[in-house]
């Protein structure tokens, strides 16, 4: 029973101490902002990255059927993308903006995109894509792209 409230007491004592800590601590909101202050580098998931102007652009599309009634289409950029510039009206099949039961992922090196949307009452698809920022700040110009079925797979350069 002794070592019980013992056990109690330390836990209490310890949790005290550690949710006071900001209270008496100094400003020290410089060191979260470490990568931000060096010159020429910006804080990509946790990694540091060059913002390098370079040409952004889709160097890879695959499309495929992945249910009876769903379909996926995933673009590979050559350098990582901003997710937060990825907007529905920027993206187009056959013509129209990307619908609301639309499923975006990203893979981790936020260099895919994966557009997952119900199928269409056709066997081909055209995207227009563009607008979206990479993180190093060049802009995805307006691109087109037409035929895309199931299957469809592309290389436009290096990945």
């Amino acid at each position: 029973m002794a070592k019980q409230k013992l056990k109690i007491l330390i836990c209490i004592f310890s949790a005290g101490i550690f949710l006071s800590m900001p209270l008496f601590s100094n400003d020290n909101s410089e060191c979260y902002n470490y990568e931000s202050k060096q010159k020429g580098f910006m804080s990509y998931h946790g990694k540091r990255m060059k913002p390098e102007l370079s040409d952004f652009c889709v160097v890879k599309i695959k499309a495929e059927k992945i249910k009876s009634n769903r379909f996926a289409i995933t673009f590979v950029f050559n350098v990582p993308i901003d997710p937060r510039t990825v907007q529905n009206k920027f993206i187009k099949i056959n013509g129209k903006p990307l619908s609301e039961k639309t499923k975006i992922i990203y893979n981790k090196e936020g260099t895919a995109l994966r557009l997952m949307f119900p199928k269409l009452n056709t066997d081909f698809y055209s995207i227009d894509i563009g607008n979206i920022l990479s993180f190093n700040g060049a802009m995805l110009k307006t691109q087109h792209f037409e035929n895309i079925n199931d299957g469809y797979n592309v290389y436009f350069g290096k990945e």
